[in-house]
C-alpha cells in the first residue's frame, strides 16, 4: 500500500504568518520551545561540543504545514568521523516541541564556522545566538 499524503514542500500554500507555536511576533525560537530542544540535546551530546544550532525547512519560513518537523543541523567540535549519526541522535529524535505538533529531529555534523547557506529554500535561524 502506498502513503501518498505530503508533509511539507515547495508548492504548499504560503501561510500569513510564521508558526506561532515555534516563533514569536519577533521572529524569535520561543523561549520555553528553545530550552526544551536545548534539554533533549544535551541529553546525547556534551554543551561545550555544540557549536551551533541550525533550525533549517520549512518550518523557518511561511511554506510550514501543521506537520512541518523541526530539523537541527547540530555543529559540533570536535567532531569523530567514526560517529555512528543515527545512535547518537537517535535516542531522542522524533520527540515533539512544544505544543505537540512538530516533531524535532538532530542531524550532527561537524562544525564550519563558514557555512554557506545561499541554497536554503525556506530559511536558517541559529537557535544559540537567536538568529
Amino acid at each position: 500500500m502506498f502513503d501518498f499524503s505530503k508533509i511539507a514542500g515547495l508548492l504548499d500554500t504560503p501561510q500569513k504568518q510564521l508558526a506561532v507555536d515555534v516563533w514569536t511576533s519577533k521572529k524569535k525560537m520561543i523561549p520555553q520551545l528553545k530550552e526544551h530542544i536545548l534539554a533533549e540535546l544535551y541529553k546525547i551530546l556534551p554543551k561545550e561540543q555544540i557549536k551551533a544550532l541550525y533550525v533549517i525547512g520549512s518550518i523557518t519560513g511561511y511554506k510550514y504545514t501543521d506537520t512541518s518537523d523541526i530539523d537541527i543541523n547540530v555543529h559540533i567540535d570536535p567532531f569523530d568521523e567514526t560517529m555512528d549519526k543515527q545512535k547518537v541522535t537517535g535516542a531522542v529524535n522524533g520527540f515533539l516541541g512544544l505544543g505537540g505538533r512538530h516533531p524535532v529531529n538532530f542531524f550532527v555534523q561537524p562544525y564550519k564556522p563558514d557555512t554557506d547557506w545561499q541554497d536554503a529554500i525556506f530559511g536558517v535561524y541559529e537557535i544559540l545566538t537567536d538568529t
